[in-house]
């Protein structure tokens, strides 16, 4: 009579380990989270605070090279930035409005129109602050100028 011979050696990953394993993920990812949320906080008030000042900075640009014979501004409100032509907001050319969204994580602060003359200055001079989740805080200030930097 022949025996035949069963290999009792199984392959493969006990529960133990695959727990251990699960564990291990779970603590990384439970570490990573905090740090990636404020990065992603930080880029979004980066990537906001870029877009209003290159608005800003178009308002002059076409207001100095008077593109339409008119004066160019910026306009906030609620969720948005509007960069359009006109001596103020409310007599403004609708028509040529471009209009940036703003994340509904970021607040901003401070003068709501920046108005460019002909001659590239502003009668709004202020500072714009821009904060998001993680308390950072941008600041895009307006000299009389027309000069406009960035703390």
């Amino acid at each position: 009579m022949t025996r035949i011979a069963f290999c009792t050696k199984q392959k493969g990953f006990t529960i133990p380990e695959l727990l251990m394993v699960i564990s291990i993920i779970a603590v990384v990812g439970a570490l990573a989270f905090p740090f990636y949320n404020n990065f992603i906080g930080t880029a979004y008030a980066e990537n906001a605070t870029r877009d209003f000042v290159e608005s800003l900075r178009r308002a002059n640009s076409k207001a100095r090279g008077s593109d339409q014979n008119a004066a160019w501004g910026v306009h906030r409100s609620g969720g948005s930035f509007v960069l359009f032509q006109g001596a103020s907001w409310a007599s403004r050319n609708a028509t040529l409005d471009e209009s940036h969204s703003i994340p509904s994580s970021l607040i901003f602060s401070g003068p709501t129109d920046y108005i460019f003359t002909k001659m590239g200055t502003t009668t709004t001079t202020g500072t714009t602050t821009i904060t998001g989740t993680q308390g950072r805080a941008l600041d895009v200030v307006v000299n009389a100028e027309g000069m406009i930097s960035t703390q």
